[in-house]
């Protein structure tokens, strides 16, 4: 796992060990779930433990600390996995499929509104490419209704998902039984996926 995560990230040799010393920070703040099998036991990660530590990794890359990534994963961590499972579901147009978008407030405990700053980053939200468009596409005004929007991060999860895949299966494993793995996970959660996308995607937060 550690290589994939270092190949999809760029990670050169001389930094590996810092990578994986942030890694070790992530799993003992609890990311991914149930991977923590023990000392000196090697752990088995599933597709949604795979998928969880990705997303953690990128959150690490927007420059947030392993405690804060952790605490947004555990968080939203059945939408995080769904929104990213929803791009291997067919049929599934790309312009429907969720991006995540957080407002990062990382000074929301000295602001007015501290209360109303979300989880424990920012608000979090699952976007349609359409969604994000709309979001940005708004005349410029100084009305207290736009002060959240100058400040957001963006992950493109099917991107994320696609490209896991392909680190994967740059480290020995066949490409064709990676994607049956993650369409298998997906196919597990049909029913969720769909009212997933249809009460939370492009919803309010």
């Amino acid at each position: 796992m550690v290589e994939t995560l270092a190949s999809l990230n760029g990670i050169s040799e001389s930094g590996r060990a810092a990578f994986k010393a942030r890694l070790r920070k992530l799993q003992g703040a609890g990311v991914p779930g149930e991977a923590n099998p023990g000392k000196g036991r090697r752990v088995e990660y599933s597709v949604p433990l795979l998928i969880e530590v990705t997303i953690a990794v990128e959150l690490l890359q927007c420059g947030w600390s392993p405690h804060e990534a952790a605490s947004l994963i555990k968080a939203h961590r059945s939408h995080l996995l769904l929104a990213s499972l929803a791009s291997l579901v067919d049929p599934q147009p790309d312009l429907l499929v969720p991006l995540l978008l957080i407002r990062p407030q990382a000074l929301r405990e000295f602001s007015q509104n501290a209360e109303e700053a979300g989880g424990p980053i920012g608000a979090v939200e699952f976007l349609s490419r359409e969604g994000v468009a709309a979001l940005f596409n708004v005349p410029v005004s100084a009305s207290p209704a736009q002060w959240k929007l100058w400040r957001a991060s963006v992950i493109d999860l099917p991107v994320v998902v696609r490209a896991l895949i392909m680190s994967i299966s740059l480290q020995g494993y066949r490409f064709d039984d990676v994607v049956a793995a993650f369409r298998a996970e997906a196919s597990l959660r049909d029913r969720d996926l769909w009212l997933f996308s249809d009460e939370v995607v492009d919803g309010t937060p």
